[in-house]
């Protein structure tokens, strides 16, 4: 049995929803979406390289480290006590406290020093410190936000992280004029945020049917703005931290169906995920990230630009 207690001011019809979509996985689903994650960081290569870092953290606080195998610059925190964000290293911008699964759009996508990316939901910033330094702060980087609220957390993070070829707009996603002039774009969207319920009740508090609609016709917004804005022959990796279906394989089924896209296959080696819900189009090119994966739930499509 479900110890719904644990899950907040969450509706039955969650719980009934993804009974449905589950099936025999839903216990399992519902066990892992509560359990407390091993916290991660992501080192600043701008700044340190991962063994510099690694040595500074387990000599200065006694913190014991583990290399995220997919990765290459990140690391699992195993003993910590205190505040991963609460440390000099942290504040001179040397490491970004990120899950390990929030990293995997940038790793997808791999931008390459010089080029022209778009990251068409940038605050707070986690991806696209990230992006700056898989670009290797070489050519250029529009970090668009819609929240004026958010965007001061987002300048704040780019200055700590030292990237000096970001420039931040503030404004709607969905209205960014101009023609197609990216080689890579990144649209990790505004979504319903299920994979968040462990840290936050605010996810709890706002689901609904009715959110999860608003939020699709948003998405589609943002997706069909950043192909819009891509090159033939550019990369666009769509992300959310949900698992609702009409935000992620339907979105990527109606992109499919109605702008110039082709789906691409992600692959990330040595990630241990599964592929899309059956039943779409897209099923067996994208990835998902659940919660017995022990990583805060994901799901990342790729799909290619064309004429």
């Amino acid at each position: 049995m479900i110890d719904r207690e644990k899950f907040g001011p969450l509706p039955d019809e969650f719980f009934q929803r993804y009974e449905e979509l589950l099936g025999n996985k839903a216990d399992k689903f519902f066990e892992y979406l509560v359990k407390p994650l091993r916290p991660s960081i992501r080192v600043n290569t701008l700044k340190i390289s991962p063994d510099e870092l690694r040595e500074k953290l387990e000599k200065h606080y006694g913190w014991k480290l583990e290399e995220v195998k997919w990765v290459g610059y990140a690391y699992y925190l195993e003993n910590i006590i205190q505040n991963p964000g609460a440390t000099l290293e942290h504040a001179a911008g040397l490491y970004y406290v990120q899950e390990t699964s929030s990293m995997i759009p940038v790793i997808v996508l791999d931008p390459k020093p010089g080029e022209l990316v778009l990251d068409i939901a940038a605050a707070p910033g986690s991806k696209t410190t990230q992006l700056c330094q898989e670009m290797e702060n070489m050519g250029g980087i529009l970090a668009n936000e819609a929240s004026r609220g958010r965007i001061a957390i987002l300048y704040n993070n780019l200055k700590r992280f030292g990237a000096v070829n970001v420039r931040v707009r503030l404004g709607d996603g969905r209205r960014i004029p101009g023609e197609a002039i990216f080689d890579r774009s990144l649209v990790d969207v505004p979504c319903s945020s299920e994979a968040t319920i462990s840290k936050t009740w605010l996810t709890a508090k706002r689901w609904s049917p009715g959110f999860i609609h608003h939020l699709s016709k948003l998405q589609k917004g943002l997706l069909r703005s950043a192909i819009k804005l891509t090159k033939p022959g550019g990369t666009i990796v769509y992300s959310t931290c949900t698992f609702e279906p009409e935000e992620n394989e339907m979105v990527i089924d109606w992109a499919l169906e109605n702008l110039p896209v082709e789906l691409e296959k992600v692959k990330v080696k040595a990630l241990e995920a599964d592929r899309g819900l059956p039943g779409f189009q897209c099923s067996d090119e994208v990835l998902r990230i659940w919660p017995w994966h022990e990583m805060e739930g994901f799901f990342i499509a790729k799909l290619v630009r064309v004429e």
